[in-house]
């Protein structure tokens, strides 16, 4: 597994492709977990959102089955906030987060930080138009709030929501 990472570390795709069989081998879920942690790395540092986002999705189903919420939380946070600009693959994990954060007790205090530290990160336009990625996001974390009775929150999100569709916001 180590010359894996080494040889096909600019192959992400037949790395993707082969994983799960390279480590099939190995029973012990922690030393699962910590490949599939070099794994995620390797994507991310790849710029590979789409591969990150499944192998992370994968990651946090074993740190789930192995009794870690937080780590799987804020390793999607990681992620999420790694990729925050590319829609398309932040909408799995993020239903992810938000399912995860709800199902113990620290889990809503990462999602409240989460959202502060995401959202400047989406880019508000494209040129000089708004996008649906950055509107979407912003009504999300304005339920999450409002879901969470935090109206300060919801307050400086709603303002930032009216700058992105008024084209005047970035």
């Amino acid at each position: 597994l180590n010359e894996l990472f080494r040889t096909f570390a600019n192959y992400p795709d037949f790395t993707w492709t082969i994983f799960d069989d390279m480590i099939s081998f190995e029973p012990e879920l922690k030393k699962r977990i910590g490949y599939y942690e070099r794994l995620v790395l390797l994507y991310v540092t790849a710029q590979r959102p789409d591969l990150a986002s499944l192998a992370r999705l994968k990651l946090t189903d074993m740190l789930l089955e192995d009794g870690q919420q937080d780590v799987a939380g804020n390793g999607l946070v990681q992620t999420l906030l790694a990729f925050a600009d590319d829609g398309r693959y932040v909408r799995p994990m993020l239903d992810k987060l938000e399912m995860l954060c709800g199902s113990f007790d620290g889990g809503p205090a990462i999602m409240d930080a989460f959202w502060f530290a995401f959202l400047p990160r989406v880019p508000p336009t494209r040129g000089d138009r708004p996008t649906q990625h950055a509107i979407g996001m912003h009504q999300r974390a304005i339920a999450w709030f409002e879901s969470r009775g935090n109206q300060a929150a919801v307050q400086k999100l709603q303002f930032e929501l009216a700058k992105i569709v008024s084209g005047k916001a970035g």
